[in-house]
Order: C-alpha cells, then sequence, then structure tokens
C-alpha cells in the first residue's frame, strides 16, 4: 500500500507539473512575441504601419486600442466614411463629381497584414532587423484595376492543388514599399476589402480577404511612382 501511495502522489505531481509548465511557457513565448512587436514598432519611426505581436489582428485590435487610438491626435475633425456626405465637403467642392471620386477612392482602399519581413530589406532600412522574422504588420493600400481571369486560382492556397476555383480574381494593390517590400512579403500578405469602420472589423462575413501573389514593381523614390 506504502508503494502504491508512493506511485500515486508521484503520477499527481507529475499530472500537477506538466500543466503549470506548459502554461509558464505559453506565457513565455506571449512574453517574447511582444517583446519583439515593441522592438519593431520602434524601428517604424515615421512610417505608417501597425505590428502586432501574433499575428490576431482582429484579437489585438480590440475594442479599447480601436477607441483609444492616439495615432493622428490632431484629427480632431476626422469623419468616417460611414458618416461622410456631400455636406462635409467644402461649399465651393460640393458637387457629384468630386463627392463619388473620394467614395470611390475609399471604397478602393484596403488593409494589408503582412506576416513576414523580407530579409532582402537593406540594412539600414525600415524593419530591416526584423528579416526573417513572422512579426507581423499592417498597413493600406489601394486597388488600382482588377481583372477577372479563368482557369485554375493562383493563390497559395490554390496553387498546385485540384481546385474547383476555375475563375478568380486578379486586383493589382499599390501600396508604400515599407508595407510590402517584395515578393516573399506579398506571398505572406492577406488583403482585405472593405475594412471601413468597427463595425466591419467585428463582423468578418463584411469582410472580402484576398491572398497576395507577388509584388511585380517597386521603386523607393516617390517621384517615380507610375500613374
Amino acid at each position: 500500500m506504502p508503494v502504491i501511495v508512493g506511485r500515486v502522489a508521484v503520477l499527481g505531481l507529475t499530472l500537477a507539473a506538466l500543466p503549470a509548465s506548459a502554461v509558464l511557457i505559453c506565457f513565455w513565448y506571449r512574453y517574447q512575441c511582444r517583446e519583439a512587436a515593441n522592438r519593431k514598432r520602434a524601428d517604424q519611426g515615421n512610417h505608417e504601419c501597425e505590428v502586432f505581436a501574433l499575428g490576431q489582428y482582429e484579437a489585438m485590435e480590440g475594442n479599447r486600442r480601436w477607441k483609444g487610438c492616439t495615432k493622428n491626435p490632431g484629427h480632431l475633425t476626422f469623419i468616417p466614411i460611414t458618416e461622410f456626405s456631400m455636406g462635409h465637403l467644402p461649399e465651393a467642392y460640393q458637387i457629384q463629381e468630386v463627392f463619388d471620386l473620394i467614395t470611390n477612392i475609399s471604397a478602393r482602399t484596403v488593409r494589408l497584414r503582412v506576416g513576414y519581413t523580407s530579409l532582402a530589406r537593406p540594412k539600414g532600412y525600415v524593419f530591416s532587423e526584423f528579416g526573417g522574422q513572422r512579426t507581423s504588420h499592417t498597413g493600406s493600400g489601394w486597388v488600382r484595376d482588377f481583372e477577372v481571369r479563368n482557369g485554375p486560382c493562383r493563390c497559395r492556397d490554390c496553387d498546385g492543388k485540384n481546385t474547383i476555383y476555375n475563375k478568380w480574381w486578379l486586383l493589382r494593390v499599390y501600396t508604400s514599399c515599407h508595407v510590402v517590400y517584395d515578393t516573399s512579403e506579398a506571398v505572406e500578405t492577406e488583403v482585405d476589402l472593405f475594412y471601413d469602420s468597427e463595425a466591419s472589423r467585428k463582423s468578418a462575413r463584411s469582410i472580402v480577404t484576398m491572398k497576395g501573389i507577388k509584388a511585380t514593381y517597386r521603386d523607393e523614390d516617390p517621384s517615380n511612382i507610375q500613374r
């Protein structure tokens, strides 16, 4: 009986120790991820991006962060696109063509979720110290044009598989080099359309997500951007 009790006690201690170790490892991992995100965030300088520790964008963009955002504290007259109307324009610009242009551009604005940092970023360039890492960052871009393609879908979820998607959409998205630097980052990027409000953030059904395929053009001199 003492031997059996001893075995049960040891077994009980082992079972108790394993969950505790798992919790400690989880906390340690989350701490390391947060520290990596803090270092990457500190490296962005004046470049417009948001850095996330675990790649869990919706979870990280919680209500407190959303409401307490101080990214543009001077924009006291900021107007959400869902509330924008003709009356918000200066009187001289209250023209239907101007209003339609603004709403069209807003509809083509997308969120880019970049899950990898390229090793090719030049030394001293924003995020270059984090090449090869998967500390995620987000930025914005805009859809320049699109095509409807026939044939097997080329996204990484379908590539090489016997996909049933034989008609798909190809979008060309323009963004800044510091957001998506090259193809190694593009293939790890998800593009969210119609991410326009706090309501859309909470409802995944209102957002359309597309996968990056490749970076086709890069020019780090803004004066050379093709129009």
